[in-house]
């Protein structure tokens, strides 16, 4: 099963390595910027670590006995991915609005990107619960996880990358949250 979770291991990579650079959404209480970015780093960050704890317990496991079983472990791995997303996206969401010219866009941006990620996970889970319970379940499962991570290279997060400038850019640059979000990303 290794092999499956390698590629679900680089999306979530790249997920982090977005939640970096910082996605739609507007409004929220204005809060102190350095204060934001720590929030949503520290968010995006145990995304990671519980999606990849989740990861290393799957790998763990003897190889199923069926695809049937198999599908219902993955199945149970994505969405618990997908779960921890949507905690992400609250906690993000609940993160109000950097205080800083160009805030509301940047936060707008960072949350649309963000979500984009968790709805590519959602789509993927939703993909493989439907997924035959047969000889031909490996090659599709392996055609799923391509097919999410197609969608998940499709973001664009030059928008979220345009609009962290300044002070905001800082923050995200220096703070030790972010700065072990985009190290865990990159290796």
């Amino acid at each position: 099963m290794g092999r499956r979770f390698a590629s679900i291991g680089a999306a979530l990579a790249l997920a982090l390595v977005l939640a970096g650079c910082g996605g739609e959404s507007s409004g929220g209480d204005s809060v102190d910027a350095r204060g934001w970015a720590q929030d949503v780093c520290r968010s995006a960050a145990d995304w990671l670590e519980g999606s990849s704890v989740s990861a290393a317990e799957v790998q763990q496991e003897p190889e199923p006995s069926s695809p049937e079983a198999g599908r219902r472990v993955i199945s149970e791995f994505m969405a618990d991915i997908v779960e921890r997303g949507d905690e992400m996206m609250g906690e993000v969401e609940a993160a109000g609005t950097p205080d800083v010219e160009g805030g509301a866009e940047a936060r707008a941006e960072f949350v649309s990107v963000m979500q984009e990620l968790v709805d590519a996970f959602r789509t993927a889970a939703e993909e493989v619960e439907t997924l035959p319970a047969d000889e031909s379940f490996n090659q599709e499962l392996n055609a799923t996880m391509t097919r999410m991570n197609e969608r998940i290279d499709a973001i664009d997060a030059t928008q979220v990358e345009d609009a962290m400038e300044g002070e905001l850019q800082d923050h995200f640059d220096e703070l030790p949250g972010c700065e072990a979000v985009r190290s865990n990303a990159d290796g």
